[in-house]
């Protein structure tokens, strides 16, 4: 099963959810309060499922960028990069 990274709308929209669903009170203010927070706590995990998937490029050699190619070929084949 392959991943599905969820974009940002659908974590910011899970976040708030998140946490108006623990919130005792329903008032504005904490609604308000629940909502940059969600903007917030989204976004930044959106920048590591982001990261994470760039990583995960640069394990395998046919995905990688030239400089973890090139660590690739070194420890796997012995091989520096020709001039």
């Amino acid at each position: 099963m392959a991943f599905h990274r969820p974009d940002l709308d659908a974590l910011i929209t899970r976040v708030k959810q998140d946490i108006l669903s623990r919130l005792d009170e329903d008032t504005l203010l904490r609604r308000n309060d629940a909502s940059v927070y969600g903007s917030v706590l989204a976004a930044t995990a959106h920048g590591l499922y982001g990261f994470i998937e760039w990583w995960a490029k640069q394990l395998f050699a046919h995905s990688a960028e030239a400089e973890f190619l090139e660590h690739h070929a070194h420890y796997r084949l012995g091989q520096e990069r020709k001039s």
